[in-house]
């Protein structure tokens, strides 16, 4: 959040770390869509509600704490600031795709 120059200053040390977590990051996200897919295709005949409850769970939370991540990148505060010192925007902030999954769940 600390902006382009503060990353720069850092490069050495950290942004190797903050790759492998984003792509460990990525990887995480790719498998919550494929389970989430293979739970919303699977036999409704062995339909178990707790897999569901989670899923709904954890798709709320993260919509709720991307769109606090929006409020935050979007503040006065922070656009105020020159903009090699505005926050980077690195997590993906995009909810459309929880939301239809969201919506899917809660049919079921």
């Amino acid at each position: 959040v600390q902006g382009s120059v503060h990353e720069k200053q850092h490069a050495t040390y950290w942004k190797p770390k903050i790759e492998n977590l984003h792509n460990i990051w990525k990887k995480l996200d790719a498998m919550l869509i494929r389970m989430i897919r293979i739970l919303l295709s699977g036999d409704k005949k062995k339909f178990q509600k707790r897999p569901y409850d989670m899923s709904i769970y954890i798709l709320e939370s993260r919509i709720e704490r991307r769109e606090g991540w929006k409020k935050r990148y979007t503040d006065k505060c922070y656009r105020a600031l020159p903009g090699p010192y505005q926050p980077l925007v690195v997590p993906n902030l995009n909810i459309a795709d929880d939301e239809t999954l969201l919506k899917s769940l809660k049919k079921k």
